[in-house]
């Protein structure tokens, strides 16, 4: 149970990372996460997901705009993909609308609330 809250905080603090522009720490967080979950095939893709999504916006960031664009596309698949397995209230996160806003808005804040996905 201890393990748990500890991945709940950093799964937090990536999200906070994320949320104030630093791309690479957000991914370095998530990063630690996805390898102690990676027998969990949902929560393997929920956070390569994630990962991908700092990867393309720290790209975008950098100037290299069709390599953001990719990283986003595949991180897109990944996070529709694993809606399914994973339990409420991640599977209810709005993805699409998220997505479509990154292209406008290359620093869209993730659509995640503290309170639905504790």
């Amino acid at each position: 149970m201890e393990e748990e809250g500890e991945n709940n905080r950093c799964f937090w603090f990536g999200v906070d990372l994320y949320n104030h522009a630093y791309y690479w720490e957000a991914h370095v967080w998530w990063e630690a996460l996805w390898l102690v979950s990676r027998e969990n095939r949902a929560l393997d893709g929920f956070f390569k997901g994630l990962i991908k999504v700092a990867a393309g916006s720290l790209k975008w960031k950098m100037g290299q705009r069709d390599t953001a664009l990719d990283l986003w596309q595949k991180a897109r698949g990944l996070l529709l993909e694993g809606r399914g397995p994973l339990v409420p209230p991640l599977s209810s996160i709005p993805w699409e609308p998220f997505f479509r806003s990154l292209e406008e808005i290359p620093h869209t804040p993730l659509p995640l609330e503290k309170g639905e996905v504790e």
